[in-house]
């Protein structure tokens, strides 16, 4: 075990991402539609009957076909719903056969969430997604951006320091009218600017959200992110801060981008606006100096240390960093003391962060089992729990 007093002036190399991508599209289907849809459409009726996704398995990936179709309000109605697993990690495929010509009723549409980017990585999720369109004779004739999230990852620079410390301070620019910042238990962990509904900035410490994900997203972010040993402790790592932009459709079409393709194609570009204010005004920017704000000359402001650094990751964006296809997780070194050390470290933070008087093995598993019975939580839903699990997995019922 490596030693834990990480010294914050050190500067691992950054790591800049595409963190959730979804798009709406139209695809042009044969008039004769191939067998696959066959395939598809029983599996569908199964799931429907016993009310639980079907698997089927393709190149890349194992597939869960869902018994209802997917859409409702604005979004259209496709029938088939895809998804390679319940959780957050998913990368999800809606289609429907019918044509469609414009994007007024558009027939597909894809997500691969920002657990899938981490795990899969963005490349290969959108190559097993349009393996299944392909199969079943489809040709995307157009597509555009719903929400893409580009994501920087800043290893060993410390939230409170470098984020809140100068923001609490007015150290800072910005064009947005909203900032607010948000707590989990009693520990400020992030910074939100703007709005969802166009551009919308989060600044979080990634370190504390990691405890919450699943083992195989540890170990891809502490492999492939922060080029650390896999099965480290979370107690031995660094700290760690995540900037991520989110940009909705209504902004993309704003600044010309009318397709997905023109949105990969500009992603230099569109890295270097957000975060830099290349236009003159800048949407957000951590300062080294409190701005004269008062007499407009907030614009003279120069950027804090780290701001710098965030500002030379996104201005560096590259289809190899973005686009860059990551290893497939090695479940053969999950072992079980690993997983059980790693869940009694995660309940005692939050025993902590509780104020819960423990000091023993079995007052920690007395405090788990005591907010388990809040829960109302009995061996039915224990039961379900695992089957969605090992559905995630690919894994047959048990």
């Amino acid at each position: 075990m490596r030693d834990a007093r990480r010294r914050l002036d050190r500067d691992p190399n950054p790591h800049r991402a595409v963190d959730w991508w979804e798009t709406g599209g139209v695809i042009r289907w044969p008039k004769a539609l191939p067998v696959g849809w066959e395939q598809y459409r029983a599996l569908r009726a199964v799931a429907r009957e016993k009310r639980t996704p079907q698997t089927i398995a393709e190149p890349g990936a194992t597939w869960h076909v869902h018994g209802r179709g997917a859409g409702s309000g604005r979004d259209s109605h496709c029938e088939l719903r895809l998804e390679t697993g319940p959780g957050g990690d998913s990368i999800v495929l809606h289609l429907d056969p019918r044509p469609s010509t414009d994007r007024t009723l558009y027939n597909f549409r894809r997500r691969i969430t920002g657990d899938a980017c981490v795990v899969y990585g963005l490349r290969s999720a959108l190559s097993v997604q349009n393996h299944v369109i392909e199969k079943l004779g489809g040709e995307v004739v157009d597509e555009w951006v719903k929400r893409v999230d580009l994501c920087g990852d800043f290893y060993c620079r410390d939230m409170h320091r470098d984020v809140l410390v100068p923001y609490d301070a007015g150290r800072f620019v910005s064009s947005a009218k909203k900032h607010v910042r948000f707590t989990e238990g009693n520990a400020p962990t992030g910074l939100k600017v703007g709005s969802g509904k166009r551009l919308l900035l989060t600044i979080y410490d990634k370190l504390r959200e990691l405890s919450s994900k699943s083992y195989g997203y540890r170990q891809c972010m502490l492999r492939d992110r922060w080029h650390e040993h896999e099965l480290t402790d979370l107690e031995d790592l660094g700290p760690a801060v995540r900037v991520e932009y989110r940009l909705m459709g209504a902004w993309l079409a704003d600044h010309g981008y009318r397709t997905a393709l023109d949105v990969l194609d500009n992603l230099p570009n569109i890295a270097r606006k957000i975060s830099g204010g290349d236009d003159g005004r800048t949407f957000f920017m951590l300062t080294d100096g409190v701005p004269d704000k008062a007499n407009g000359h907030q614009s003279r402001a120069a950027p804090s240390d780290f701001w710098r650094l965030v500002q030379d990751t996104f201005g560096g964006w590259d289809e190899r960093t973005a686009f860059a296809s990551v290893k497939p997780v090695d479940r053969s070194l999950i072992r079980p003391e690993k997983a059980a050390q790693t869940m009694m470290s995660y309940a005692a933070g939050i025993a902590v962060d509780c104020g819960a008087p423990v000091g023993t093995v079995p007052e920690l598993l007395a405090f788990i089992s005591a907010n388990a019975a809040k829960l109302g939580q009995k061996d039915a839903g224990v039961r379900k729990l695992m089957e969605k699990h090992r559905r995630k997995r690919g894994l047959p019922a048990a």
